[in-house]
């Protein structure tokens, strides 16, 4: 049984399980074996990984999870803000024989209760939704799923699978009159992506030869239904950076929007990656009421080559929460805005009051 198996076998059990918190400095392996033969714990927490944008996972809590002698799960216990940095360290923890990941909300140390780290970070639910949502994205990204490929007769016909059904960009397998579409397929298990595949499929089914579409995952849109929800589409500055994608980030703060307001939502962000210098969006994340609904403009923006500059001249509906897409196109302008010309505009206006008063 996995790591992660084990754990959940405890959550799920009747009655409650020991876990030994961990004390910083002393919670390393050589401790966990030397309380496991007193009776030990259920579950081992590991001290915790200090996250910050160029760190790497602590070697020393690194060695004690590899070498753990006592047969029982150990959860990686992470602290930080920075969700670029905590996804990135989450992947690399998940090579590791761990149960689970944990996000530290108690540290109560004044230095990092300032560092919006620990017990800081309960100041900020929307932030720590957006962190918990990214965590766990990357977590089912890892984990993943296999596809039932079994009793359908895809042995028998030699239709290669692995984790999925092979297929190629016209959904067709190696059998071009047979074409398959959805989870079984991949590589995103969403619904949305499924039902793209199934148009597809089908129209490719009725019109080939003569004309078949190409699936087409150039632009993704998913959430995560938590309160607030979060979503995305596109690059965030994590996979820019691993990607070697230059970007400038404009952000606006839904606590300041008319109709978040009225409706006591008044909570979240939308973050917005574009190329430096330009208009055009290469990933959108946001997080609030609705945040599933409100990307779809952008998902439009980014498949159809709309621009921040467009968003912005285009009227949005007031008191609605999809101004926030319109404010943070105005946030990027503002950051952008032609400063010689409007130097020159102010000379001109200011010669032209000279000249009416004289």
């Amino acid at each position: 049984m996995s790591p992660h198996e084990s754990f959940r076998a405890l959550l799920a059990g009747p009655a409650p399980f020991l876990a030994l918190a961990p004390m910083q400095e002393v919670t390393d392996g050589a401790f966990w074996t030397l309380v496991h033969g007193y009776g030990g714990a259920d579950v081992y927490w590991t001290e915790y990984f200090r996250v910050q944008a160029l760190s790497t996972p602590d070697k020393w809590i690194v060695d004690s999870i590899r070498t753990n002698s006592t047969g029982r799960p150990v959860v990686a216990q992470l602290i930080g803000h920075d969700i670029p940095a905590l996804v990135r360290t989450a992947r690399a923890l998940q090579q590791l024989p761990i149960a689970a990941i944990d996000l530290n909300l108690g540290c109560p140390a004044p230095i990092v209760y300032r560092k919006r780290a620990g017990g800081g970070l309960l100041r900020e639910p929307a932030h720590i939704d957006a962190i918990l949502g990214a965590l766990r994205d990357a977590v089912l990204v890892a984990v993943g799923r296999a596809a039932n490929l079994k009793g359908f007769g895809l042995e028998e016909l030699g239709i290669p699978t692995a984790r999925t059904v092979d297929t190629n960009e016209f959904l067709q397998t190696n059998y071009p009159n047979i074409y398959a579409a959805g989870d079984v397929v991949g590589p995103f298990q969403f619904t949305h992506t499924a039902a793209h595949q199934a148009w597809n499929a089908a129209v490719n089914a009725l019109f080939d030869p003569f004309k078949k579409f190409k699936a087409d995952y150039s632009v993704i849109p998913w959430a995560t239904f938590v309160e607030p929800e979060v979503a995305r589409v596109g690059l965030n500055e994590l996979e820019a950076e691993e990607k070697g994608i230059s970007y400038e980030v404009t952000t606006y703060g839904i606590d300041d929007l008319d109709r978040a307001i009225a409706d006591s939502e008044a909570h979240g962000f939308i973050k917005v990656l574009t190329v430096p210098g330009k208009d055009k969006i290469l990933g959108v994340t946001l997080v609030g009421e609705h945040a599933g609904d409100l990307i779809a403009e952008y998902v439009l923006a980014m498949k159809h080559g709309i621009g921040l500059n467009n968003i912005l001249g285009t009227i949005h509906i007031y008191p609605t929460l999809a101004e926030a897409n319109k404010y943070v196109a105005g946030n990027w302008k503002k950051a952008h805005a032609p400063q010689k010309l409007l130097a020159w505009v102010e000379r001109f206006h200011a010669w032209r009051r000279g000249s009416v008063r004289s």
